[in-house]
Formats: C-alpha cells, sequence, structure tokens
C-alpha cells in the first residue's frame, strides 16, 4: 500500500514542475531529484526535492514535499 501511495504521489508533483522545466529548459544544466525517507513515531515519511542547477550558477530547489 505505501509503494502505491508513492508512486502516486509522485506521479502528481511531476505534472506540478512540467511547465517551470519546459519554460527554463534552455536554462538549465541539471535536475536532481531527492527522495529521504525517515521513520517518524512509526510512520514512514517520505520528503520529496527538486534541486535546479541552472547553467549561469546557482541551484534552486523548486518544491520540497512531505508526504
Amino acid at each position: 500500500m505505501m509503494h502505491h501511495n508513492i508512486v502516486s504521489y509522485h506521479n502528481s508533483i511531476a505534472s506540478e514542475i512540467t511547465s517551470f522545466l519546459i519554460g527554463h529548459r534552455q536554462e538549465i544544466s541539471l535536475i536532481v531529484h531527492v527522495v529521504l525517507t525517515e521513520m517518524i513515531e512509526g510512520i514512514w515519511v517520505v520528503h520529496s526535492q527538486f534541486l535546479i542547477q541552472r547553467a549561469e550558477g546557482g541551484v534552486d530547489m523548486v518544491k520540497s514535499w512531505i508526504y
């Protein structure tokens, strides 16, 4: 059940960043998707972050979710 929830969750957030990536693709040199899981009081918590490396330098964290 947890696996299914994570897949559905990531499918939903992917659509949120698509327009951003398309609009800025000439400026982007690297995209990193970081997913961290940890157990807090018996519940698995998923932290999902998209880090964008801009071509001219600097890193933007597009979004950080806690699921």
